[in-house]
């Protein structure tokens, strides 16, 4: 006698599979959407006009951060038309203002910080890039290799107005940086947190000694100073910049 299935599908765990593919795929997401701005802008072909704006990425252009972030589609697509913007001036150099200016043309919303980091990772990239070049090697320094005796002219970690990077080496990491916003948010909220805490603790012990701060309660550090913080801040950002250039 054949066994009987003790768990039959049924009409309702047919339409859960459906409508779980469909949202998979963010099917419903796209022709709400497509609809939406049908209804609004009436135009002559509406076929046309819902075929182009699924699938040619025009969707992204003049809306806010959260329908950009809305997708990994979405994300994508929005710094493909980033990179049409720039294309003719691929090789010029840019600010992170300048760069937030024509960003702003396309959408809205986009943290000026958040164009800044990529701005300096970069910087960070196309810098380690020519160190390993250079030296045949990671382009990070080794533990095992002693400090360099004189710094180098320019940092290329110097997140502020004055740096600028070619357009063609920030818009791979844009694109990446876009796709793994949440991540680098959260990362930046955290080292934002730490750094404050330790400049904190540097105005509390202001004036204090090493050893006498050292000791000052059980487990009391040092902190760290300006210098030690910038270093630990550079070696963030490339550590970053390490993690994307792997994730393309």
């Amino acid at each position: 006698m054949p066994q009987r299935d003790c768990h039959p599908s049924t009409p309702s765990d047919e339409v859960n599979e459906e409508l779980a593919y469909l949202d998979g795929h963010c099917i419903p997401f796209y022709l709400t959407d497509a609809l939406s701005r049908l209804a609004e802008k009436r135009p002559e072909n509406s076929l046309r006009f819902v075929r182009d704006h699924v699938l040619t990425g025009t969707n992204v252009v003049g809306r806010d951060l959260a329908y950009i972030l809305a997708t990994p589609r979405n994300r994508l697509a929005f710094a493909d038309r980033l990179a049409d913007a720039l294309d003719p001036v691929a090789d010029r150099e840019f600010g992170a203002d300048d760069l937030l200016g024509v960003i702003d043309l396309l959408a809205d919303g986009l943290p000026r910080d958040f164009v800044r980091l990529c701005v300096q990772l970069a910087r960070l990239s196309a810098s380690t890039s020519a160190r390993s070049n250079d030296d045949g090697n990671d382009g990070l320094p080794s533990p095992t290799q002693p400090p360099p005796s004189q710094p180098e002219p320019a940092d290329p970690a110097e997140p502020g107005p004055r740096a600028v990077v070619a357009a063609r080496r920030f818009l791979p990491v844009f694109r990446r940086a876009l796709f793994f916003f949440e991540f680098l948010k959260a990362s930046s909220t955290c080292f934002d947190a730490a750094s404050a805490a330790t400049a904190s603790a540097g105005r509390r012990d202001h004036g204090r000694s090493p050893a006498a701060a050292a000791s000052a309660g059980k487990g009391a550090q040092v902190p760290m100073t300006e210098e030690a913080r910038a270093q630990v801040e550079a070696r963030f950002a490339e550590g970053l910049a390490a993690a994307l250039a792997d994730k393309s």
